[in-house]
């Protein structure tokens, strides 16, 4: 039997909750730069997890019936003494369990930095009552002008990201909310213009020393790993305020100022203002952007496509899973 051998101290989770390309690869790297942080590239190790408790905000489809599975668990759970909190300390354990092995030495946190965690942060709440939360929060309108500069490579194809665009605004605001108590709100463009006076107050919240020296020995830092910013072994050297209001050329067409300003009012005041944002001013901004027919017929014609596909994919995954016994097996047509 191979024996696991690592430092007896325990570490403490903290996640950083973000929507994607909101600066969260940086401040992993510099945070992961600091003698009490440890990291590796993106875990995602709790999003399956998530399943074996509660659906929360996850339509997983699987090829075995996640409502088998579902029901298969909660009748595990009646078999345990204390029901499903046993069944949550034993999942707490072995993830804490695999934390700790993670690390180099001994250090006080293991950062687990995976974008779409902020479906899951009731459970991450819940399964770590003690983790610490950093929010990293960026104007809307650059989230979206990145996905489709680099996701998208210069096109609106947004329908593997609408759950990130639409979805998950409203999740981190609701999360921000509820778990305020322990977390640190920080906006990427305060991070990026102020990254001392930021780090300063992130150390802060998480009790451990400043270090200068994590802004500048971040870049050296090797996070292999095939997920995650696809620029992210683009060597930057420091910490830079270039990419704040790219939107303003990204969305300065006719078609996207119209597809932004629709965004924008779809989020609402309630979540742009935990955001730190407002509606009227943000539509007033896109408003004043010249108005270029550039990329137009392109621009309808990526819109139309991602409409139809979320309308495909969505009636494929209705119908199978409507196709499927209680049992999880497929049935014969």
């Amino acid at each position: 039997m191979t024996e696991f051998n690592h430092v007896n101290q325990s570490c403490s989770p903290l996640f950083v909750i973000s929507l994607p390309r909101s600066g969260s690869t940086l401040l992993q790297r510099i945070l992961a730069s600091h003698q009490e942080v440890a990291t590796v590239a993106e875990p995602w190790l709790l999003l399956p997890l998530s399943q074996v408790i509660a659906d929360y905000n996850v339509a997983a489809y699987s090829s075995y019936g996640c409502r088998a599975a579902r029901t298969a668990i909660d009748e595990m759970c009646s078999h345990l003494g204390r029901g499903r909190e046993e069944l949550l300390a034993i999942l707490r354990t072995a993830a804490s369990e695999l934390y700790a092995s993670l690390r180099s030495g001994d250090q006080r946190y293991f950062l687990d930095k995976t974008p779409r965690y902020y479906l899951i942060i009731d459970f991450l709440a819940e399964l770590f009552p003690d983790a610490k939360f950093v929010f990293l929060l960026r104007n809307p309108l650059d989230v979206l002008a990145s996905i489709i500069e680099t996701w998208g490579h210069g096109r609106a194809w947004l329908h593997h990201y609408h759950q990130d665009i639409y979805a998950g605004p409203r999740l981190i605001a609701d999360g921000l909310g509820r778990y305020g108590d322990r977390s640190i709100c920080v906006h990427y463009e305060c991070l990026v213009n102020w990254p001392d006076f930021e780090m300063r107050r992130i150390c802060d919240h998480l009790g451990i020393e400043f270090a200068s020296e994590t802004l500048r020995e971040f870049e050296a830092l090797d996070l292999s790993g095939s997920m995650g910013d696809p620029s992210r072994h683009k060597k930057v050297g420091r910490v830079t305020t270039e990419r704040i209001d790219k939107w303003r050329y990204v969305l300065a067409t006719t078609v996207r100022k119209r597809m932004a300003a629709r965004y924008i009012r779809s989020m609402g005041d309630s979540v742009l203002s935990q955001f730190g944002y407002n509606a009227d001013d943000l539509i007033d901004q896109i408003d004043q952007l010249p108005g270029s027919l550039s990329k137009a017929v392109e621009d309808c014609a990526a819109l139309a496509a991602s409409s139809v596909a979320r309308a495909v994919v969505a009636n494929v995954v209705r119908s199978e899973w409507r196709n499927r016994s209680p049992d999880g097996i497929a049935k014969l047509s």
